[in-house]
Parts: C-alpha cells; structure tokens; sequence
C-alpha cells in the first residue's frame, strides 16, 4: 500500500514538473522568439511608481489579514490583527512548496501558537477560501463586459463574463445559508483530519467580509496597475482592465491544481491578456516581471510578520 502510495506521489511530482517547464516553455519562448522586440521596447522604470505599487500590495494584504481576524471571531476565537498578519503572511510562504497543503499546515502551526485549535484552523482557511472567490470572479467579470473591451477573442467575450458573474453567485448563496454552509465545510475539514465544529457567520459578517475582500481585491489589482505604468507604457486609462486582469491571473494561478504559487499558470494568462497591448514578447517579460514583483511583496509582508511578536 506504501509503496503504491508512492509511486503515485512520484507521478504526481513529476506531472507538477512537466507542467510547470512546459508553462514556464510557452512564456520563455514568447520572450526569445520577439527577443528584438523586447530589447529595443523603450523600458523606462519608474521607481517611485515601482515603490508606490508594493507599498500599495502591502495595504491590500493587510487588509486581507483584517478579514482573517474578523473570520477567526465567528469561531469565537480573538485573534488580533496583528497576529492575523502574522499568521497569513509567514503561512503564504507553504504555497510555493510543491503540494496544495503546506500553506495550510503552516497556518495550522502558526493559529495553534494563539489558542487556536487545528479544526478551527482549517474551518478558518476554508472559509476564507470560500469568501474571497466571488468578489474576485466579479471583479473578472466586469473586466469581461467592460465595454469596449480590447481583447478580441473567441474564447473571451462579454458572454463569459456573464458566466463568471453567475459561478461566483453560488458560493454567495451558500455563504447566506448558514445550514449549507456549516455542511459543507464540516465535510472539507473532516476530509483534513479534523473534527467538525461549530460556528454561525451572521449575514452582516458575512456581508461585511464579502466586502472587505473586494476591497483588498481591487488594492491588489490596483497595485498590479501602478506595476504596470512604472515598468512599461500601459495605458493609464486601462486602470479598470489591469485590475480584472490581475485578479483573473492571481485566481487562475492560485487555484491550479499543479503548480506551486501558480508558476506559469499565472504568467501564462498575463500574457494572453497583455498580448493585445504589448504583443506576446513584451507580454511575458512583463509577466515574468510581475512574478518578481509579486514575490518581493511577499517577502517584504514576511519579514514584517516575522518581527510581529
């Protein structure tokens, strides 16, 4: 039984290898093959926009920290904000191991350290999982009926924005029915290990949470602009459209089910939606600009929730 086990987490790795080279393929070679277009596109950096952007990225992760106390109180439990930080942002770090479960075995870890229990833990980490997809998917989705939209494609159109529109309403409805809700992620957490338990999320928290959420969503996004414009010559006036396209790369990336971080899933959906501006060359390196980018940002939130005693 072992030993089939694995044989089958060897075919597992080597399948997350295999799609994280050909990902990392498909935007390296966009880069070599327009290499004459990326060298002599007119890159001018703008530090104090590239300053600006992180702090920016800062603001909206500490913002997403605030949902995570507010979440730890529907469980009864009083995590501050502070230590919220903590434990999000040391935690964060697990997702670029390979495996899906490393960031949530490090939040176990950190939460245990403030008096909270492993099944309060990952009822928490569900739960946040569940609230911060449909503001994200909405924001997409505007981005997607924006009219005027520059991207035309087949596979992208406004009709897809309504579809998203209508994915994200599910987990909204769920949210509202707590009977539902509690099923659901009791059924998640004892699949982890841990034993159901039970808690309540009023409507005015869950509204107040769905909002907040939205809020860091469009902080991040925004972030991602102001990355944008202090790197390359994107359109200022394509704010609403960096926004919706960073929240659908992050999405898109976070929720792979094979790539650590999202590696190259997230930078491969940048290019297909940068492509239009900057053609496919500038569009990765942009992308593979933007990886850089996002990881100082998350270092800089590690290192301060490192000195958060």
């Amino acid at each position: 039984m072992n030993e089939t086990h694995g044989k089958k987490k060897l075919w597992v790795r080597l399948i997350q290898i295999l799609v994280i080279l050909a990902l990392l393929y498909f935007v390296g070679s966009r880069i070599i093959t327009n290499w004459t277009h990326v060298s002599t596109y007119d890159w001018k950096i703008n530090y104090f926009l590239l300053a600006v952007s992180l702090l920016t990225m800062l603001s909206a992760l500490f913002v997403m920290s605030i949902v995570l106390s507010i979440i730890l109180g529907t469980l009864s439990k009083n995590v501050s904000i502070a230590k919220a930080f903590k434990i999000a942002y040391l935690s964060q770090l697990g997702r670029y191991l390979p495996g899906k479960v490393w960031q949530l075995f490090g939040m176990i870890h950190l939460a245990g350290k403030e008096g909270v229990s492993r099944a309060e833990a990952v009822t928490s980490f569900v739960l946040a999982q569940i609230f911060t997809t449909p503001p994200a998917l909405l924001i997409v989705a505007g981005f997607l009926i924006l009219p005027g939209y520059y991207l035309d494609s087949a596979f992208i159109s406004p009709t897809i924005g309504y579809v998203v529109i209508g994915i994200s309403l599910i987990p909204v409805v769920i949210l509202f029915k707590p009977s539902w809700l509690r099923n659901i992620i009791n059924a998640i957490v004892t699949r982890f290990g841990s034993d159901a338990i039970k808690f309540h999320v009023r409507g005015r928290i869950g509204a107040k949470i769905l909002a907040m959420y939205c809020v860091g969503w469009i902080l991040y996004g925004t972030a991602f602009y102001l990355f944008l414009i202090s790197v390359s010559d994107f359109p200022p006036g394509n704010y609403l459209q960096a926004v919706g396209i960073f929240a659908a790369a992050y999405l898109i990336g976070y929720w792979s089910i094979l790539t650590p971080g999202g590696i190259g899933v997230r930078e491969a959906v940048l290019v297909l939606f940068l492509s239009p501006i900057f053609g496919s060359g500038v569009a990765a390196a942009i992308a593979a600009f933007a990886r850089v980018w996002s990881i100082v940002g998350e270092l800089i939130a590690s290192v301060i929730a490192l000195r958060i005693r």
